[in-house]
């Protein structure tokens, strides 16, 4: 019986662009300058999120379908939850890739607004477009009691 040792295979994996060694923590192909680079390009505010085909292009994955068998393992960043499709808030996937793919950041109260609106089908992303910003949801989910101002007892 022949047995392998992963993490001796895992460092010696090599960006496919630069040839860089890649972080045993990254699930891409794509060392973390690369990755970013990509983020650059995709810039488009007027997105909230990425899909599974836009975080493949991002990691140097081939597909799709790798992205969401790697979200389904856990190696990828929490995607926006109660929805069937495989979506990432950019600011979350962005900050994730620019912390080495470690530390997945917690919801702050934009993101939060964000994915209870999606959650409830507010077109999330016509509003913004249309001039609404992310405090303008924030304060309407407020208003209709979905999002508050409580933080927990530290008792």
């Amino acid at each position: 019986m022949v047995t392998t040792c992963l993490i001796g295979k895992m460092s010696e994996r090599k960006c496919i662009r630069c040839e860089n060694p890649l972080s045993m923590y990254n699930p891409g192909d794509l060392c973390r300058p690369c990755q970013e680079k990509e983020i650059e390009k995709m810039r488009d505010e007027s997105k909230l999120h990425y899909d599974a085909q836009e975080a493949a292009r991002i990691l140097g994955l081939q597909s799709a379908t790798s992205v969401k068998r790697k979200a389904q393992k856990g190696e990828l960043p929490p995607r926006v939850p109660a929805i069937k499709k495989y979506l990432w808030f950019r600011t979350i996937f962005d900050s994730w890739v620019g912390l080495d793919h470690q530390i997945t950041p917690v919801l702050d109260e934009e993101n939060q607004a964000m994915l209870i609106a999606l959650k409830l089908g507010w077109p999330v992303e016509q509003m913004t477009g249309y001039g609404y910003d992310t405090g303008y949801l924030v304060d309407q989910l407020k208003k209709f009691g979905y999002l508050t101002d409580d933080k927990p007892s530290t008792n």
